[in-house]
């Protein structure tokens, strides 16, 4: 399973459902449901644990592959987010660096 770094505010309704299908935080529920979507809160367990490391150079990575995603199942969503430099989820603190040695690139 990929942990995205990318905050949930970025993700499209086909993005946030396969992240709910993850469910393993609770501001995943928050963003949905600032777009309508109604989860299940229960199945949800709030992470009360230390920031995860992550590289600016991963995040950038994570983003770019999400953009293409978005291109193609979403244009106008992908318009309205192609200019944009993402936020990292709150689970995640970003450090300089570049992308990560396990990543396929």
């Amino acid at each position: 399973m990929r942990l995205w770094t990318v905050h949930p505010r970025y993700l499209d309704t086909r993005g946030l459902v396969a992240l709910w299908r993850n469910a393993y935080l609770l501001a995943v529920h928050e963003e949905a449901a600032r777009r309508g979507h109604a989860f299940d809160r229960s199945k949800i367990r709030r992470c009360d644990c230390e920031p995860i490391l992550v590289t600016r150079g991963q995040l950038d990575y994570e983003w770019q592959r999400l953009l293409a995603k978005q291109r193609l199942r979403d244009p106008a969503f992908y318009r309205a987010n192609m200019q944009v430099r993402p936020r990292a989820h709150p689970l995640f603190r970003i450090t300089s660096g570049p992308i990560a040695s396990w990543e396929r690139s």
